[in-house]
């Protein structure tokens, strides 16, 4: 839900594992990449949610990203993601600025 209130119709999102979602907007430069993808982890920090016998519980979120530009972008970012620090979660990483 949160992605859909963040994209545009013809951005795509898509599941890419059981912990992973693919995001690709659109004709999008990448300052404004940035931006959206800020705008996504915060929405999905500051969404509440009823979990685990806590009526408040929130998650986060991190994300990588970079230009689509060859076909190992996706393990790029991923690598970085899976690198983070337990101490470093709801980051975002901008690959190849």
């Amino acid at each position: 839900n949160c992605c859909r209130s963040a994209f545009r119709a013809d951005d795509v999102v898509c599941m890419l594992n059981d912990h992973t979602l693919g995001l690709f907007l659109l004709d999008l430069p990448r300052e404004s990449s940035r931006v959206v993808l800020n705008r996504l982890r915060w929405l999905i920090r500051s969404h509440r949610i009823d979990f685990g016998h806590k009526a408040d519980f929130s998650v986060t979120v991190s994300i990588a990203f970079d230009m689509l530009t060859s076909s190992s972008v996706l393990e790029a970012c991923e690598k970085s993601v899976q690198a983070l620090d337990q101490d470093d979660r709801n980051s975002l990483i901008e690959l190849g600025a």
